[in-house]
């Protein structure tokens, strides 16, 4: 199923843009995955939910891409290089397409929800980072039978009481 097949990538320029590029689908779909850094695969699953216009068909029913083609894949890889899900690719799409204030807007708080989604998973990596690292302080690396692994035994019961390694090594730091 085609989601909203009339997404057009350039907004008022697409009717100026579409003729000029018109003449121009010169490329097949191998190509274009090149010129692009697309597998065909992907290309065809964006075309199938609507994010990538329908190809021209030739005579013998191949597909031919042109430049408006590049131009949105373009435009996804750049905005999935921001990690912007499928969705909210579609929804920046519509924005660009509708090329009003409403349009703008909607833009604009998408990628500020979307910052700040960021910023919270940033903390809740701080937050992993500085728990990965007291784990790690439990445990030089250095094993042997009468010295259990802190690291494990932080990780079956964390309310353990940390006992320092007293390995030769920890004690030659």
């Amino acid at each position: 199923m085609r989601h909203n097949e009339n997404i057009r990538m350039t907004g008022v320029l697409e009717p100026v843009l579409s003729s000029f590029f018109r003449l121009r689908y010169t490329m097949r779909i191998g190509e274009l995955a090149n010129k692009t850094g697309h597998s065909v695969e992907t290309i065809r699953y964006y075309e199938k939910v609507g994010l990538l216009p329908a190809p021209q068909r030739l005579s013998n029913n191949y597909r031919v891409y042109g430049e408006l083609h590049v131009m949105r894949l373009d435009f996804i890889r750049r905005c999935r290089t921001l990690n912007i899900g499928l969705d909210e690719i579609r929804l920046l799409l519509e924005s660009i397409a509708e090329g009003s204030e409403k349009g703008a807007n909607r833009a604009h708080l998408l990628i500020h929800q979307h910052l700040e989604t960021v910023e919270r998973q940033m903390r809740e990596l701080r937050h992993l980072k500085k728990s990965l690292s007291e784990l790690a302080s439990a445990c030089c690396g250095r094993h042997d039978e009468k010295h259990p692994c802190g690291l494990l035994e932080k990780l079956i019961d964390p309310e353990t009481e940390h006992h320092p390694c007293d390995c030769e090594h920890c004690h030659d730091k």
